[in-house]
C-alpha cells in the first residue's frame, strides 16, 4: 500500500509519503533453507518553512523479518525496495553498512532542505543547495529482545552530517553527503566519517 500526496518527487516540499509492504521470499536451491518472510513500513512528512524556501523532512522506518532469514539478508529492508539498513546511504548514515544485523529494525531521519541557489547556464536551469541531518535507530536479533548482540541499554545508533544537493532541471538531482557516527571512529579512527554520492534526496 502506498499513500502519496508530495508536490514534487524529486523535491518535496510539502505533503506526505508513506509506504507498507508484505513480502515472502523462497530461496533457491530449496535444500538452502531459505524462506522467510518481511513487513516493512517507511513513513515520510514534509513541511515547507520560510515561505517554502526550507524543508523539514522526516521519516520513520520499521522492518521486521521472520523466518529463516540467513546472515546476508539481515542487514537488508523496505517496503518494497531492499536497501541496507540500518546503516549505509539509505538508513543510518555515517554507521558502516552491514555492521548490524537483526529480524527488528527501527529508525528515524530527520532533515532541514533547501535550494537556495539558481541559475542558468547554456540555457538550462540549475539549482544548489543542500541540508543539515540527523538519524538514529535500534536494531534486535531476533523477538526475545534479551540478544547479548543486542547491546545494553538504549542501544541507539546514530550519524549526524550534512548534504550538497546539485539539481539539473527539474529531474535530475545529486548529493554528496558526509556523516559523522561513532560506529563509523570505531570500524575506522583515522577516517570518523562515511561519505555518499547518490542520486536523489534520501526520502
Amino acid at each position: 500500500m502506498i499513500y502519496d500526496s508530495r508536490d514534487s518527487e524529486v523535491f518535496p516540499r510539502s505533503g506526505s509519503f508513506h509506504q507498507l509492504g508484505v513480502k515472502a521470499v523462497q530461496g533457491l536451491p530449496m535444500d538452502a533453507d531459505v524462506q522467510y518472510g518481511g513487513i516493512g513500513g517507511i513513513f515520510s512528512w514534509f513541511v515547507p518553512l520560510f515561505s517554502r524556501k526550507a524543508v523539514l523532512a522526516t521519516r520513520i522506518v520499521a522492518d521486521f523479518q521472520f523466518g529463516n532469514v540467513p546472515f546476508y539478508d539481515l542487514y537488508t529492508g523496505g517496503a518494497f525496495q531492499t536497501d541496507d539498513i540500518p546503516g549505509g546511504p539509505n538508513g543510518i548514515r555515517g554507521v558502516p553498512s552491514g555492521r548490524y544485523l537483526g529480524r527488528i529494525k527501527a529508525l528515524g531521519n530527520v532533515e532541514l532542505r533547501s535550494l537556495p541557489i539558481g541559475f542558468k547556464l547554456f540555457g538550462q536551469s540549475f539549482h544548489m543547495g543542500g541540508d543539515a541531518f540527523f538519524d538514529a535507530g535500534r536494531i534486535w536479533l531476533d523477538y526475545t529482545f534479551r540478544s547479548p548482540l543486542d547491546g545494553t541499554g538504549l542501544g541507539l545508533k546514530y550519524g549526524v552530517g550534512g548534504s550538497l544537493y546539485f539539481l539539473w532541471g527539474q529531474a535530475a538531482l545529486f548529493r554528496i553527503e558526509v556523516a559523522y557516527s561513532p560506529d563509523q571512529v570505531a570500524e575506522n579512527p583515522g577516517f570518523p566519517v562515511g561519505i555518499y554520492v547518490q542520486d536523489g534526496v534520501m526520502f
